[in-house]
């Protein structure tokens, strides 16, 4: 009967505890990492490529719960940045270049929009330091173009110019003057190095135990706490009921004073 009520006890207790308990949805996007993406045909590399995708990987993940992606994903969303930094979790593929974004919500609708607002901000942010990076190459050589310019006006009015200095200077400003245009070309159209290859959906059931498996499982752990208490129950009545030993007599001690000697006759 005790194993019995401890195990209702404790399926009745799980359940409680699973029914008070907010239910927590995840959502997962599913991103592919690629570094140089779009910056092959101008000749440049990204700044974000080492060589180590294990590494590059590791910096995405801090890059993605980063203040900046998830400010912007809170804003978005309507959620403290505590919050949702604390509700985002990154799993990476080394072998695929992947990192799988999951972000938990009270509701499947909450969850789906998270991934959403996270996904688009870490996109958005790659991009965006992608082109600062492209349109800063491009910055850089407009001094170079600059400098060769006034050496072509000086010779305008030089004497004595030769043809072959006027060579020498447009020689080494074509090349630059085409290397800015690409860069400027591949700054606006640059996508940036993230590509979404699994969008958020829709979750269809709660994360956590749920009430059916808490039930169970409190069951099971009042049955065990039952079967222990019958035992330990069992074990007691048995040491009561036991037969006490007999107590041991005790001999008479001897009488400290012996008989009085009679006293021989006189």
């Amino acid at each position: 009967m005790l194993v019995l009520l401890s195990a209702l006890m404790g399926a009745a207790i799980a359940g409680a505890v699973a029914v008070a308990l907010p239910s927590t949805y995840e959502s997962e996007a599913v991103l592919l990492w690629r570094p140089d993406a779009g910056l092959g045909a101008v000749g440049v590399q990204s700044q974000s490529s080492s060589g180590d995708l294990n590494r590059e990987l590791n910096t995405q993940t801090e890059v993605v719960q980063g203040d900046a992606v998830v400010a912007a994903a809170a804003r978005t969303t309507s959620v403290d940045a505590t919050a949702l930094r604390r509700a985002i979790d990154v799993a990476t593929e080394s072998d695929a270049n992947l990192l799988s974004l999951r972000v938990s919500g009270p509701s499947a609708e909450a969850a789906r929009d998270r991934v959403i607002a996270v996904t688009n901000a870490y996109v958005e942010h790659q991009r965006d330091r992608g082109r600062q990076n492209l349109s800063a190459q491009a910055d850089a050589l407009v001094a170079s173009i600059e400098a060769l310019n006034q050496q072509l006006a000086a010779l305008e009015g030089a004497d004595n110019v030769t043809e072959s200095r006027r060579a020498a200077l447009l020689s080494q400003l074509a090349p630059l003057a085409l290397q800015e245009e690409q860069l400027r070309a591949a700054a606006a159209a640059y996508a940036g190095p993230v590509e979404v290859l699994s969008e958020a959906s829709l979750p269809t059931d709660a994360s956590g135990i749920g009430v059916p498996v808490g039930l169970s499982l409190g069951a099971i752990l009042g049955l065990a706490l039952g079967s222990l208490l019958a035992m330990l129950k069992d074990g007691w009545t048995a040491v009561r009921q036991r037969p006490e030993a007999p107590a041991m007599s005790q001999p008479h001690k001897a009488s400290s004073s012996s008989a009085s000697n009679t006293a021989p006759g006189r």
